[in-house]
């Protein structure tokens, strides 16, 4: 992508990039620490956790990095650490409870891939790096909107946001009914 030449153009060409690549290096950092603590206790697992943890201190980076409308930077920010650890913390109690067994995935690629597994799943690990860092990219762009109203579309949005997370929310409260029951064990929710 060519550098702008107008002033103003470049400035904004930087406000763009500058935040983007730092979370970028901060997804990378991120992922791998992961990594090492994954292959300390031997549970990959642990990227579920992470990868959707990681939407909150990307969020807080375009938070402060954006120079946009402040009511909207925070409505971003409060949107996406909300949804981003709650599932990271629902996660995070399910692997908790399974630890030490991986789940089933992981079990599987550990087997497959053998003495690769480790130098593998470094690979896997920054994959979802790169992923998290594409999908925070409407984050940092709506932080960089300097309008100084909710538009109709954003409203809209929240409600979508709002509704998503109750069904979510939801699902994960009646699956974890489903599995605590005993005679489930082995079954797939079909109920709810």
């Amino acid at each position: 992508m060519p550098v702008p030449k107008n002033p103003a153009d470049q400035y904004h060409f930087s406000m763009i990039t500058t935040p983007w690549l730092l979370a970028l290096g901060l997804a990378g950092l991120l992922m791998f620490v992961t990594w090492i603590v994954s292959v300390r206790i031997k549970n990959a697992g642990i990227v579920d956790i992470v990868w959707s943890a990681g939407f909150t201190p990307l969020a807080w980076l375009y938070v402060a990095m954006g120079d946009g409308w402040l009511p909207r930077r925070l409505l971003i920010v409060a949107m996406v650490s909300f949804w981003s650890l709650r599932l990271g913390s629902h996660l995070f109690r399910r692997i908790r409870a399974h630890h030490p067994q991986e789940d089933a995935r992981y079990a599987a690629f550990r087997s497959e891939w053998g003495e690769a597994f480790d130098r593998r799943m470094f690979g896997f690990f920054q994959l979802q790096a790169v992923l998290l860092w594409v999908l925070t990219l409407p984050f940092l762009l709506a932080c960089l909107n300097g309008e100084a109203q909710f538009h109709s579309l954003e409203f809209a949005g929240l409600a979508i946001w709002a509704a998503g997370l109750l069904g979510e929310s939801t699902a994960d409260a009646q699956l974890s009914r489903f599995v605590s029951k005993s005679e489930n064990r082995g079954k797939i929710c079909g109920a709810g």
